[in-house]
């Protein structure tokens, strides 16, 4: 899969509206002006980064879009608010119509294929974020048929619940929301995500959500026969653990690295205590990057020679590694020459 198209630059936006979503959520829509629509144009399923400072700190946190560009003219992303969580609650109590806020362009994989199979959708609390927008495009774009299965506290937590009923009613035949309630019925366990998946043949799967249900969805069904090739998840740090995280420390060799960006060749000398993106951002390349945790892929790249290892990898297929694929936030130097292409 090609790295997205990005920009390392982050731009001043406004927003022009909050909505109250439920007790915890916000959703905000920005005001993009004429000069930036084109680099802001999105996929149904991207998110934005934004570079935030807050008590003091700059922390960069990314947020998935809830609108979708085929039906919505505006940008929208919602926020949950997390337990001693800074950007969430920063976002939630502070955040007012015409604050400014700095964010990088559109970026994730977590987006449409071009099938017409059905589509299975599995979110969890706020993961029902981008998965409404890739809903919206569906519908937009496709004739597919949609199950979505969505896992919440209880009723008071379901973000978009309106939203969802009203494209159930007007869809029927075509679109099914089922709802699961840890309150009422206990956490959600293996068999209501086998029994979906059984009654729908060689569907797609996009899971977003915590953690431990992203894993047990994607378990469940690989340990049910489904194709792994047909099931995308969308990883992103639970908001449970919104801190800025240092990561493994694993050291490479120090490297004569060439970087292709932006179809320039950049001939430069990595450290062995820093990573392909660090030594690219040292010489004044403006590579893309959001999270930095080797999880939303903004930073793909391809190794075109020599050799390097990631850190960490929560994102990238055994296939796309053995293509060539790396996430320069986490890949460092273990030969003494490599040549890398965004």
């Amino acid at each position: 899969m090609d790295p997205p198209a990005t920009t390392g630059a982050a731009h001043e936006l406004e927003v022009a509206r909050v909505l109250d979503e439920t007790a915890d959520a916000r959703s905000f829509v920005l005001a993009v002006p004429p000069s930036l629509r084109e680099i802001f144009h999105y996929q149904a399923g991207q998110f934005l980064t934004f570079e935030l400072a807050i008590d003091g700190r700059t922390l960069r946190r990314c947020y998935s879009m809830s609108s979708a560009p085929e039906v919505d003219a505006e940008i929208k992303f919602t926020v949950k608010r997390v337990a001693e969580g800074p950007a969430s609650n920063w976002f939630n109590e502070q955040v007012r119509a015409g604050t400014h806020l700095r964010v990088l362009a559109p970026a994730g994989r977590f987006v449409l294929n071009n099938s017409a199979a059905p589509i299975l959708f599995f979110a969890g609390g706020s993961g029902i974020t981008p998965i409404i927008s890739l809903i919206k495009s569906s519908f937009a774009r496709t004739d597919r048929r949609m199950t979505l299965l969505y896992a919440n506290r209880n009723r008071g937590s379901v973000i978009f619940y309106d939203e969802l009923e009203e494209l159930a009613r007007s869809h029927p035949g075509r679109f099914t929301v089922g709802h699961h309630f840890d309150g009422v019925a206990g956490v959600l366990g293996p068999q209501p995500i086998s029994a979906l998946a059984n009654s729908t043949a060689q569907a797609d799967v996009y899971i977003c959500g915590p953690g431990p249900f992203m894993a047990l969805v994607e378990s469940t069904l690989t340990e049910a026969g489904y194709d792994r090739a047909r099931i995308f998840v969308e990883r992103f740090v639970s908001p449970s653990l919104e801190v800025d995280t240092a990561g493994d420390t694993t050291s490479g060799v120090a490297c004569a690295m060439t970087v292709r960006f932006g179809g320039v060749l950049h001939q430069l000398e990595a450290r062995p205590d820093e990573t392909i993106l660090q030594a690219a951002r040292r010489v004044g390349i403006e590579a893309p990057s959001a999270c930095e945790q080797g999880i939303c892929g903004t930073c793909l790249a391809k190794l075109v020679s020599g050799k390097a290892v990631m850190r960490s990898n929560e994102l990238l297929t055994e296939s796309e590694v053995s293509k060539g694929l790396i996430l320069t936030c986490q890949a460092v130097a273990s030969s003494a020459r490599l040549e890398v292409e965004y």
